[in-house]
């Protein structure tokens, strides 16, 4: 057998003037008392004194203007009879899970941006392939396969890197390959060279990148050849 739903509850209530004239419907709380076992109903959410007894629960309410009207009481009364936060703790939940979202959204954005990738393009003329930098220093999984930095060689003297496919004509410091260059660095205002061990030599350079470019150039010549 179930047992009887004896929970407090908001009810319609008759409310009268002090002279006795009914003045409108009001809400007011219902609660059951073990002692006399029964309902009974209180004054009106607003303050006014109201008649016992509910009102079928269809009954239009009438007091329901006003901050102190008892249409204004209803949330707050409902809330605490259904186990519910108020609506001013509900309102701070709500904001702090905004904010635990927001803060989740700009720390992604953030890891994010942190993680772009940087591409690294080969110094080969014509080479395509290029490399994640970032991921590779980072000692991350580049996010393709074709930006794995394995294999790449940074040339210092060219201020680039160069793929594994090409990485045979420079070599490295301790196995230089066929064209691996040096600066020969001019005193004060005099022009640089940059020299190959093929016996190439830029023309006379006062910017680095203007080497770099006759560097490719000779190379493609001379891979070619």
């Amino acid at each position: 057998m179930t047992a009887p739903d004896r929970r407090p509850r908001l009810v319609p209530v008759a409310c009268r003037t002090v002279k006795g004239a009914p003045d409108g419907i009001h809400l007011a709380t219902m609660e059951w008392l073990d002692n006399p076992r029964e309902w009974v109903t209180g004054p009106a959410l607003c303050g006014q004194s109201a008649e016992q007894g509910a009102l079928p629960d269809d009954t239009p309410i009438t007091c329901t203007t006003g901050a102190g009207s008892c249409e204004s009481y209803r949330d707050s009364y409902q809330r605490v009879f259904d186990g519910r936060p108020t609506a001013q703790q509900e309102l701070i939940d709500n904001l702090r899970a905004e904010n635990a979202r927001l803060t989740a959204e700009m720390e992604a954005a953030h890891t994010a941006w942190l993680n772009q990738p940087i591409l690294r393009h080969c110094l080969y003329p014509g080479c395509l392939r290029e490399y994640d930098s970032n991921a590779t220093l980072c000692g991350r999984t580049p996010e393709r396969p074709t930006w794995s930095g394995k294999g790449w060689l940074k040339v210092r003297q060219l201020d680039g890197d160069i793929c594994p496919d090409h990485a045979h004509v420079v070599g490295n410091t301790i196995t230089p390959g066929p064209h691996l260059p040096r600066w020969d660095y001019g005193a004060a205002d005099a022009p640089s060279f940059l020299r190959c061990p093929c016996g190439w030599n830029s023309p006379p350079v006062r910017w680095r990148r203007f080497a770099t470019e006759a560097w490719k150039d000779h190379v493609l010549t001379a891979e070619t050849a």
